[in-house]
C-alpha cells in the first residue's frame, strides 16, 4: 500500500496552481509546520484532498474520520484546488 504525504501532494499539483499566491502560503505554513510534515495518508485521502471531493461543511468530519490535524492548511488548500478544478471543467 502506498503511502502519501502533504509535501507530495502539494508537488504533484499543476504548475499554475503552483503560481498562486495562496498555494505559496500552503507550501511555506507546510515546510515549517512539524504537525504537517509528519502526516501520511493513504490512497483514498489523498484522493479525495487532490481531487477536492470534500464538501467544506462536512471538512471537520473527513478530518477526524482520517485523524488528521485540525489546520487552516486544508480549508485552504480545498478552496484552491477545487476553484481550480470548476475553472478547468469551464
Amino acid at each position: 500500500m502506498k503511502i502519501y504525504d502533504l509535501l507530495y501532494l502539494l508537488d504533484k499539483q499543476p504548475a499554475s496552481l503552483k503560481k498562486t499566491d495562496t498555494f505559496k502560503i500552503l507550501s511555506y505554513n507546510l515546510k515549517i509546520s512539524k504537525v504537517l510534515n509528519n502526516i501520511k495518508l493513504n490512497r483514498k485521502t489523498y484522493s479525495a484532498l487532490n481531487n477536492a471531493k470534500v464538501d467544506s461543511s462536512k471538512l471537520g468530519m473527513f478530518l477526524k474520520k482520517n485523524n488528521l490535524p485540525e489546520s487552516n492548511f486544508f480549508p485552504d488548500f480545498m478552496s484552491l484546488k477545487y476553484k481550480y478544478l470548476k475553472e478547468k471543467k469551464d
